[in-house]
C-alpha cells in the first residue's frame, strides 16, 4: 500500500499495539465456547458383553476385595471366615445378589433423578437475520433481530419438582431395604432347609438299617420254614420306601445347596456343604414376640413405608400440576440490526390459559395420588393378613411338635419294653427290630416337626421384618460409600 494512503496512520497504529478485545466480546466467545462444548459432549459406549459377564460371574469367590469391606464394615474380624454361618451368607446376599443389585440401581437412578429436579433451565438465544432483495443504493440489505430469553418459573414449581423426585428416591432406598431384607431371609430359610434335611437324613439311614435288619431277619425265618413270603416281602417293600426317602431327601438337600448358592449370587461350586453352619431346628419364639410383630408390621415395615414415600410423591405431584395454573414467565433482552440501524429492547413472554387452566394433567395427577392411596392401603392388608397367617401356620407347627414329641416319648417307652423282653427271651429278634424301626420313624418325624417350627417361626418374623437375634446386615447396603 502507497505510503500516502490516506489509512497509512491509522493502520501504523493497529500493528504498533495489539487489539483490545472488549468485554461484550469476551461474553460472547465465551457463550460460544461453552454452547460448542456442550453440543460437543458425548457419553462413552460401554456395551453389555454376554460373554465377558457369565466369566465375571463365574470368576466370583468368598475373596472378594468388595466383600472383603462389606464385612469389615460389618465388624466381621476375618473373612472369609472358616464356617459360613447365616450371617456371613447374609453379606454375601447383600453385596452379591441379583436383586439386591438391581434395586441398588433403581435407587441410583432416582438419586439422579433428584439433580434433574433441581435443574434450572438454560436461557434460550434466538438469531434471526434477514436479508433485504430491494433496498436504496448504498443501504445496507442485512437485518439481524436476536433475544436472549429465559424460563422463570412461578408458583413455586422447581421445589415441588425436587420434593417429588426426594420421595421417589426415597421410595427406592426404602424398596432397597426391603429386597435387602427378603434376601436375607432367604439364605436363614435355605439354611433352615439344610438343617431339616441333614436332620432328616440320619433319622432315615436309622430307619434304612432297621429296616435291612427286618429284611435279613425275615429271610432267616423263610430259610427255616418258620415264616411265609409275604412277611418278607412287606419287609422288603418298607425298605426300598425308605431308601427312596432317603434318596429323595438327598436330592432336595443339593437342590437346596443350589438354591443358596442363586441366592447369595455365587456359582454352586464355590459353595460347599462341608463349609457350612448350620442352625438348629429348636429356634423357637418368645411369648411376646407375635403381639409385637402384629402391632409393629403394618406400620414400620420398609415395602410399606415406600408405598407412603409413592404416595407422598404423587401428592407432590398433583401440587405441581396446581400450580401449573400459573403461567411460566420468559423475558430477556432483544437486540435488532435493521440496515446499519441498532435496536435494543426487552422481550417478555407468557402463556395465556385460552383453552386449558391445566385441567387435565391435574385430573390425572389426582387420580395417581388416588392410585397411591390405594396401593399402600392394599399392601397394608396384605401385610397384616401375612402376619395374621404366619402366626397361625406357627401356632399349628408348634402344636404338630407336642404330638410328634408326645408319640416319639410313647414308641421310647414301647421300645424300651421290647428291649427289655429281648434281654429276658420272651420276644424274638423281629419283634425287636420293628419296634427299633417304629422308633427311627418317630425320629424322622419329630426331626420333620421342630423343622417345620423354625419354618414357622422364621416365616413369621420375616412377614414382621424382625430379627430376635439383634444381626440386621441390611443397612449396610446403603453405606458403599464410606467402604
Amino acid at each position: 500500500m502507497p505510503v500516502d494512503h490516506p489509512c497509512a496512520p491509522a493502520l501504523a497504529r493497529r500493528s504498533a499495539h495489539p487489539p483490545v478485545i472488549r468485554p461484550r466480546r469476551l461474553i460472547g466467545l465465551g457463550c460460544v465456547a461453552a454452547l460448542l462444548a456442550s453440543s460437543c459432549a458425548t457419553a462413552p459406549s460401554t456395551p453389555v458383553q454376554p460373554q465377558g459377564t457369565g466369566a465375571a460371574f463365574r470368576a466370583r469367590s468368598l475373596d472378594d476385595p468388595g466383600l472383603a469391606a462389606l464385612a469389615a464394615h460389618a465388624g466381621f474380624p476375618a473373612w472369609p471366615p472358616e464356617r459360613l454361618d447365616g450371617h456371613a451368607l447374609s453379606l454375601v446376599a447383600l453385596e452379591n445378589g441379583q436383586a439386591v443389585q438391581l434395586a441398588r440401581a433403581k435407587w441410583r437412578v432416582a438419586q439422579a433423578a433428584v439433580l434433574t429436579a433441581g435443574q434450572r433451565p438454560n436461557p434460550t438465544l434466538s438469531l434471526n437475520p434477514v436479508y433485504a432483495t430491494a433496498t436504496a443504493p448504498g443501504a445496507i440489505p442485512w437485518l439481524l433481530a436476536a433475544t436472549l430469553v429465559q424460563l422463570m418459573e412461578t408458583g413455586g414449581k422447581r421445589p415441588l419438582r425436587v420434593e417429588a423426585a426426594r420421595y421417589r428416591a426415597e421410595a427406592a432406598r426404602l424398596d432397597l431395604l426391603s429386597t435387602g431384607r427378603q434376601a436375607t431371609q432367604t439364605v436363614d430359610s435355605l439354611l433352615l432347609d439344610l438343617s431339616a434335611a441333614q436332620a432328616r437324613l440320619a433319622a432315615l439311614d436309622a430307619q434304612v438299617t432297621a429296616y435291612a435288619g427286618l429284611v435279613e431277619a425275615a429271610e432267616k425265618k423263610l430259610r427255616v420254614g418258620e415264616d411265609s413270603s409275604v412277611a418278607l416281602m412287606a419287609a422288603r417293600a418298607t425298605l426300598r420306601r425308605t431308601q427312596l426317602d432317603a434318596q429323595a431327601t438327598a436330592a432336595m438337600q443339593a437342590d437346596t445347596l443350589h438354591q443358596l448358592a442363586i441366592a447369595i449370587g455365587l456359582p454352586a461350586e464355590r459353595l460347599l456343604m462341608s463349609r457350612l453352619a448350620l442352625p438348629r431346628l429348636d429356634a423357637g419364639l418368645s411369648p411376646g414376640f407375635i403381639t409385637r410383630a402384629r402391632d409393629a408390621a403394618p406400620l414400620n415395615r420398609a415395602d410399606l413405608l415406600a408405598r407412603l414415600a409413592d404416595y407422598a410423591a404423587a401428592d407432590a405431584d398433583l401440587r405441581l400440576q396446581l400450580a401449573g395454573r400459573t403461567p411460566n414467565i420468559e423475558a430477556g433482552p432483544s437486540f435488532e440490526y435493521d440496515q446499519g440501524e441498532k435496536k435494543w429492547g426487552v422481550t417478555l413472554a407468557a402463556s395465556l390459559p385460552v383453552f386449558n387452566a391445566n385441567g387435565g394433567p391435574i385430573a390425572e395427577a389426582r387420580a395417581v395420588r388416588t392410585q397411591a392411596e390405594r396401593q399402600f392401603t392394599t399392601a397394608q392388608a396384605a401385610v397384616i393378613g401375612e402376619v395374621d397367617r404366619a402366626a397361625e401356620a406357627y401356632a399349628q407347627a408348634v402344636r404338630s411338635l407336642g404330638v410328634a414329641e408326645r408319640l416319639y416319648a410313647e414308641q421310647e417307652r414301647r421300645a424300651r419294653a421290647v428291649e427289655t423282653m429281648f434281654a429276658r427271651g420272651e420276644i424274638d429278634r423281629v419283634e425287636l427290630l420293628t419296634a427299633r424301626a417304629e422308633l427311627a420313624a418317630q425320629v424322622t418325624g419329630g426331626a420333620d416337626a421342630r423343622g417345620a417350627v423354625a419354618k414357622a417361626a422364621l416365616a413369621l418374623q420375616a412377614a414382621a421384618h424382625l430379627r430376635p437375634d439383634g444381626f440386621d446386615p441390611v443397612p449396610l447396603i446403603l453405606s458403599e460409600g464410606e467402604r
